[in-house]
């Protein structure tokens, strides 16, 4: 699935959703960054 970075308020649904697929996305490259913030 896709990821709502342009949107309002990425950084707080980026947290919350990573949460959720932080198994299926630990494999992704442009995770950690975020992840971090």
């Amino acid at each position: 699935w896709t990821f709502p970075y342009t949107e309002k308020g990425s950084k707080v649904d980026v947290a919350i959703r990573n949460r959720e697929v932080e198994a299926e996305v630990v494999d992704m490259p442009f995770i950690p960054p975020f992840n971090k913030r």
